[in-house]
């Protein structure tokens, strides 16, 4: 990302991971962009198969 150091307090990142080429990098510029103390956030989109494991995923997102 074309920013410096540490200059956020929150680098929200929501829907974008399944178009990344490498989403490990991604989340590592976030993480450099934003200051101690700051926060990030995660979001995507999955489907799975195990129904279980969706209700699981489902009760995550109110978090």
């Amino acid at each position: 990302m074309p920013f410096g150091q540490k200059v956020f307090d929150a680098a929200p990142a929501r829907f974008v991971f399944c178009s990344m080429s490498d989403p490990v990098r991604s989340v590592r510029e976030l993480c450099r962009v934003v200051r101690a103390g700051g926060w990030t956030s995660l979001a995507d989109q999955v489907r799975v198969e195990d129904q279980a494991i969706g209700i699981g995923l489902d009760l995550l997102d109110r978090f």
